[in-house]
């Protein structure tokens, strides 16, 4: 599925370990481990970033709606439980896909197509996900500095723009469930709730 440029994603949840990786490092030999370091830099836009944790929620929301008025409802998002969460996530950019994989057919041959489907289920908690497309910022931001009042710029983050669809996500962690909420706009007073029913 393509998106425009006017959608953010947003991870909240308790976040373990968070790598920046070159492309050329392609294919990785196993997930990143939880000792590893929480940031690597990147001096190109060719990379890709991995975040290894629990997550609580996951949504994909219109940038014409900010800010948020509410939290996303309970039946959406990522369903991991995350009751130590004490910042979150924000990845702007331009997504051109979405997918959550089972770590089964762990090493992945080759990142996901550009026109592959948008999402695949899991039915347990062992699985990871996958996000390409063009990223423009990175932010890992406190929860006490909620609420936001806008979204990062585009000048700040830990990746640079991307002129191209050459950057990826992969978020590993213990995912029961993946949902995008739709298109309309929600914006939020506070942050999804720290803890979330399977």
């Amino acid at each position: 599925m393509l998106l425009m440029k006017t959608h953010y994603l947003w991870l909240h949840g308790r976040l373990s370990s968070l790598h920046l990786l070159p492309l050329a490092a392609w294919p990785p030999l196993q997930p990143p481990p939880l000792t590893s370091g929480c940031m690597a830099a990147s001096p190109a836009s060719t990379s890709y970033l991995w975040l290894h944790g629990r997550l609580s929620s996951l949504h994909l929301l219109p940038l014409a709606a900010w800010p948020p008025l509410q939290p996303p409802p309970l039946t959406s998002g990522c369903m991991a439980p995350s009751p130590a969460s004490t910042s979150y996530l924000w990845l702007h950019g331009r997504l051109s896909s979405l997918h959550l994989l089972p770590l089964a057919a762990w090493p992945p041959l080759q990142p996901p197509p550009l026109t592959s489907g948008c999402m695949a289920a899991s039915p347990a908690s062992t699985s990871y996900l996958w996000l390409h497309g063009r990223l423009s910022s990175l932010h890992l931001l406190p929860l006490a500095a909620w609420p936001p009042l806008q979204p990062p710029p585009l000048t700040s983050g830990c990746m640079a723009p991307s002129p191209a669809s050459t950057s990826y996500l992969w978020l590993h962690g213990p995912l029961s469930s993946l949902h995008l909420l739709p298109l309309a706009a929600w914006p939020p007073l506070q942050p999804p709730p720290l803890t979330t029913s399977p």
